[in-house]
């Protein structure tokens, strides 16, 4: 009801109505550590002689990329997922239908702000009901050059207390803002794949990994060493989980091949997780995801907070140091009408 005419002598009329639902959203642990020997301390001069430092900083860089890859990862489960379109060939449907040229341009941006607002999803709430694009930098190199002169750099135009972090410009009245968790390495159309021939154990494939009385290369099927070339960047997945690289899967790891002898591949670092035989190692389209935002459509759900933990040492020398994360937590897209994902390309 909208409205209601009043008629005189009536002093109360049901009146209008607020909607409202219930939600319920599941939460999980999370968490990763890492453990380090005092003897690191002692013999190492990592970070100018503090390297418990160094391990705390980078424990706490994981959980923030931890929880940067989360909401990616459930940000691009929006019905409003598209793809662009802008090459020349078939209009692409799928992750491995995005050609070369189905690149990222403004048009796509303006068309997801003429949706949303056409669906009243704004709610940014920076009092000029603007637009927010998180992109790739490669897909901002794609968009600046289309835009040409429409190019507005964020110092024409925003406060710098009004500018979030990583914002580059605008066009069309959407603004750009970078993020390098964008990237899906390996996720469109394959071409080239193989499978581990055995499987590997942590700190194997790299440079330096016979130091460590461990294989410097990985082997792949019978012939399969030839599908590849040097300067290939390679996901290494489960094999359980199909055939394409998935941003879900946590084991897999992406390496780029310095050397290839027959079926013994080289990486240019060591792999951090052990692989299981039959995983696949797989070179294919890498795939950007262009996240459109109105409003708030994703949600966070909070048990506990995630943090950094530092575990008292209980071993018997008094000599394992502990530095880990924790937190019950999870995203969910609860109104996915406030976002759109365009699926693209990138032209560097």
């Amino acid at each position: 009801v909208y409205k209601r005419q009043l008629q005189e002598g009536v002093a109360f009329v049901e009146g209008a109505y607020l909607d409202g639902t219930q939600t319920t959203i599941t939460i999980s642990e999370h968490g990763n550590v890492v453990k380090t020997n005092k003897f690191h301390n002692v013999t190492q001069f990592w970070n100018s002689g503090d390297f418990e430092g160094l391990v705390r900083e980078k424990l706490g860089r994981n959980l923030v990329e931890s929880l940067e890859i989360m909401a990616r990862n459930e940000l691009i489960t929006t019905t409003y997922l598209r793809y662009s379109e802008a090459g020349a060939g078939a209009t692409p449907t799928s992750r491995a239908t995005i050609a070369a040229d189905d690149l990222m341009l403004p048009i796509y941006g303006d068309k997801s702000r003429t949706l949303l607002m056409s669906r009243n999803a704004l709610g940014l709430n920076d009092g000029a009901n603007s637009i927010a694009c998180v992109i790739h930098p490669k897909q901002a190199y794609d968009i600046r050059r289309d835009a040409g002169e429409d190019w507005k750099d964020v110092v024409t135009y925003a406060q710098p207390g009004q500018m979030p972090r990583g914002e580059e410009g605008m066009v069309n009245g959407v603004r750009y803002v970078l993020n390098n968790f964008c990237l899906l390495e390996n996720a469109g159309v394959t071409v080239a794949q193989g499978q581990l021939d055995a499987a590997t154990v942590k700190g194997q494939g790299g440079p330096d990994s016979d130091e460590a009385g461990l294989l410097n290369y990985v082997t792949l099927g019978t012939g399969e060493g030839a599908s590849f070339s040097v300067g290939d960047r390679v996901t290494i997945h489960k094999q359980s989980l199909g055939t394409a690289v998935l941003e879900t899967d946590e084991t897999a790891e992406t390496r780029e091949i310095i050397q290839i002898s027959t079926d013994n591949v080289y990486f240019d670092q060591p792999l951090f997780v052990a692989h299981s035989a039959t995983d696949y190692v797989t070179n294919a389209r890498d795939v950007y995801a262009a996240v459109v935002i109105g409003g708030p459509g994703l949600v966070w759900g909070v048990g506990a907070l995630p943090s950094v933990i530092v575990p008292p040492i209980i071993d018997d020398f008094g000599r394992i140091n502990r530095v880990s994360w924790y937190g019950i937590f999870d995203y969910h897209m609860l109104r996915d009408v406030y976002t759109e994902v365009w699926l693209s390309a990138a032209s560097i």
